[in-house]
């Protein structure tokens, strides 16, 4: 007994310190707090969860801009449904939501991806 227990001790120790598996947890509670299942990323949150490695885990970014888009609101809404259903599969996939914006930071994220028009889905795998 006090053998698994130190077994079960060595796995929860190895678990915290691995990045993936926290940046893992990390995202799946932004997902678990977020409107429909698809996380609205801020600059920092996108550098993190989506451009850095280790990434044990699939991205869906939607590049969109808050208003007047209506297109850009029915591909949201459409990906509302795909979140659903890869949820309901168990698969490591967030879904997340990059909004337009003057700020240098966001325009620089756009730029570097080469978008000029909205809606514009990426994936990261």
């Amino acid at each position: 007994m006090k053998t698994l227990v130190s077994a079960l001790c060595l796995v929860g120790v190895l678990m915290a310190s691995d990045p993936g598996q926290q940046k893992l947890e990390k995202i799946r509670k932004l997902e678990a707090e977020s409107d429909y299942g698809v996380i609205p990323f801020t600059v920092k949150q996108y550098k993190e969860f989506v451009l850095e490695n280790p990434r044990p885990y699939d991205v869906v970014t939607l590049f969109t801009v808050r208003s007047g888009c209506d297109e850009c609101q029915s591909v949201y809404n459409e990906m509302t449904g795909v979140q659903y259903s890869f949820k309901q599969a168990k698969e490591d996939v967030f879904f997340g939501v990059f909004y337009y914006s003057q700020e240098a930071e966001v325009r620089e994220i756009f730029l570097k991806h080469g978008i000029k028009t909205v809606p514009h889905i990426c994936t990261s795998k």
